[in-house]
């Protein structure tokens, strides 16, 4: 009888996964709709590049002053 108890609890919990994790997904989606309910494919890749862009920018000016100052202190 303890075996059909564990058969029991072990479907039940399973059950319980498959809804939690579809549940949080289903939200997920849900949210970045609302939040974002009208960028389009064509904005998401422009907004995506802007920023790569900028951060290289930064990145090479923070590689820049790290040289500038290595060649300053004589290290």
């Amino acid at each position: 009888m303890s075996i059909a108890f564990f058969g029991v609890g072990f479907i039940l919990f399973s059950i319980y996964l498959i809804l939690l994790i579809w549940n949080i997904i289903y939200n997920g989606k849900k949210q970045k709709e609302e939040n974002y309910p009208n960028i389009n494919i064509k904005e998401k890749e422009y907004l995506l590049n802007k920023w790569k862009i900028e951060n290289r920018k930064n990145e090479s000016i923070e590689r820049y002053d790290y040289e500038k100052n290595k060649n300053i202190n004589g290290n």
